[in-house]
């Protein structure tokens, strides 16, 4: 019983000399002696030892003979992390995401950046909550034995987050809540495509987007809280409705389960189409490209005309094949544009230089329908933002 609460002892303390000295020391400086350490950490100077050992395996510091103890360069060492929440190998799992973690492994393979690929196991019907990453990942998060974390798919929060900081280990992801990050929102995208629309002649618009569904159940008269960018595009959404002086239906507005979860998208669209018996929309914005084929099949289902009675604008991946039902608009996001940014950015980070802005944006490239035919609306320029 000794042994073992002893060796719990030396495992926090090892936890804990590990975050002081990476918070505190630079590669190559020496540290504090043993004993020093140990009536720091109010421990035996064994424990010190024992726990300082075990760094020494794990990489972290050198015990030179007669020199003293030093904190090695172990990030030069180490990997890029490669995070995702979701489970890519899941068949229902975004087609973006897939590709993007791909390109990702391409380019940094290119770069011969050293890379690990951490896969959780959150399915695709929902974003994944903490406990859903990979245990492994958590593991080299404990150890500092990272060079970098790209997060594709993962909500930054929880206390690995911290951790990383702490240990001044360079965030990176597709969303503007990272320390770095490339990411796209189709706001402006929505609200190009709903004034073309209008200088058309439509007048009724409607809006399909994912909630997020972290939680297996949710308590009655309990919203769902929509995803960051279904929040984004409800909003622009709101507010070009507003800026035409256009009606705003609320039963128009439709929320849905996330686009991995199956049937998400089919109910809501049939109850936005039938709201009003009388009237009907005549552009449904559809904001996840996973929503479509449902929505797709409940509009033939109720033999819906489109385009000429109901005009569908869609985001999708760029260079990703859709077999469609009918034709539509759409905003395309290009995923090997994100990745190249990304790993650009990532690359003068890990140079020990500052990019020329810590946040990218890359805005949806709007392609509308005119005569049964796609026309390229021109691509808006690149946004960067907040500099680090």
């Amino acid at each position: 019983m000794a042994k073992a609460t002893d060796g719990l002892r030396v495992e926090e303390v090892k936890h804990a000399l590990r975050e002081w000295m990476v918070r505190n020391y630079r590669p190559g400086e020496s540290l504090p002696g043993d004993r020093v350490l140990s009536r720091q950490f109010g421990v035996s100077n064994i424990t010190i030892a024992k726990a300082m050992q075990f760094l020494s395996v794990e990489g972290l510091v050198e015990r030179r003979p007669r020199s003293g103890t030093y904190l090695r360069d172990w990030r030069a060492e180490s990997p890029v992390a490669l995070v995702t929440g979701i489970d890519i190998l899941h068949r229902s799992a975004s087609g973006f995401l897939r590709q993007m973690v791909a390109t990702l492994r391409n380019l940094l393979h290119d770069a011969s950046i050293p890379q690990e690929l951490f896969i959780g196991h959150s399915d695709p019907g929902k974003y994944c909550s903490h406990d859903e990453l990979s245990v492994d990942f958590f593991n080299a998060v404990e150890k500092s034995a990272l060079r970098a974390v790209i997060l594709a798919g993962v909500i930054p929060k929880g206390p690995w987050l911290g951790k990383l900081n702490t240990a001044n280990i360079p965030v990176f992801g597709l969303n503007s809540d990272v320390q770095y990050g490339v990411f796209s929102t189709s706001g402006d995208a929505i609200r190009r495509a709903v004034r073309h629309l209008y200088s058309q002649g439509r007048r009724r618009f409607a809006i399909l987007t994912p909630a997020d569904r972290c939680k297996a159940e949710i308590p009655e008269g309990e919203s769902r809280h929509i995803t960051p960018n279904g929040t984004v595009a409800l909003a622009h959404f709101d507010e070009v409705l507003t800026e035409l002086g256009l009606e705003k239906r609320r039963e128009w507005f439709g929320v849905t389960d996330y686009a991995g979860v199956a049937g998400a998208g089919w109910e809501e669209t049939r109850d936005l189409w039938i709201a009003r018996p009388h009237e009907h929309p005549d552009v449904l914005i559809v904001t996840d490209e996973g929503l479509l084929h449902n929505a797709a099949v409940a509009l033939t289902e109720m033999n819906v005309d489109v385009p000429s009675e109901l005009h569908v604008v869609t985001h999708m991946s760029a260079g990703i094949t859709h077999r469609l039902l009918f034709p539509v608009s759409r905003f395309e996001v290009d995923f090997a544009a994100h990745a190249n940014a990304l790993v650009n950015m990532l690359k003068t980070v890990l140079s020990g230089k500052q990019p020329p802005c810590a946040h990218i944006e890359l805005p949806a490239h709007l392609v509308m329908l005119e005569g049964g035919h796609t026309r390229h609306a021109g691509k808006p320029p690149i946004t960067a933002s907040r500099k680090p």
